[in-house]
């Protein structure tokens, strides 16, 4: 009978205790990885080309303060124009990616950007209604 040795990591075991048997839950933590990544990747590019949030606000054609919310960690609303018109701002380009699911990804059941209560068409993605809701916090 082999006996697993215990682990003093304390990142593991916050993993096996929360992440590991919740699918759900690691798909939330996932999006927040892919926010703050965002928000790190504008926060950077900025202060590469040298420019105050107002300055890239400008730039942009914006407030100061949405550049402010952008490079915000926890800020889950960044849109692909408002990357576009970063990335114009900046002289880079946005590239986007589809990868095969990793093995804490769930089914599109799973995931924390499920369909809206109220459904949605097309006519609704045209009217600019949301037809994603994020996941409700708790």
């Amino acid at each position: 009978m082999s006996r697993k040795t215990p682990t003093t990591d304390a990142v593991k075991i916050v993993h096996r205790r929360y992440y590991a048997k919740s699918p759900t839950r690691a798909l939330q933590l996932g999006v927040a990885r892919l926010n703050a990544a965002i928000a790190r990747e504008i926060y950077a590019l900025r202060k590469k080309a040298g420019l105050t949030q107002q300055q890239l606000a400008e730039l942009v054609g914006t407030k100061g303060s949405v550049i402010s919310r952008l490079e915000d960690d926890d800020y889950a609303g960044h849109s692909l124009r408002m990357l576009q018109r970063i990335s114009a701002a900046l002289n880079c380009r946005v590239e986007i990616r589809f990868l095969p699911a990793g093995p804490t990804q769930g089914s599109r059941a799973d995931s924390p950007f499920r369909p809206t209560r109220s459904g949605g068409s097309p006519r609704d993605a045209r009217a600019g209604r949301r037809l994603y809701a994020p996941p409700p916090r708790r």
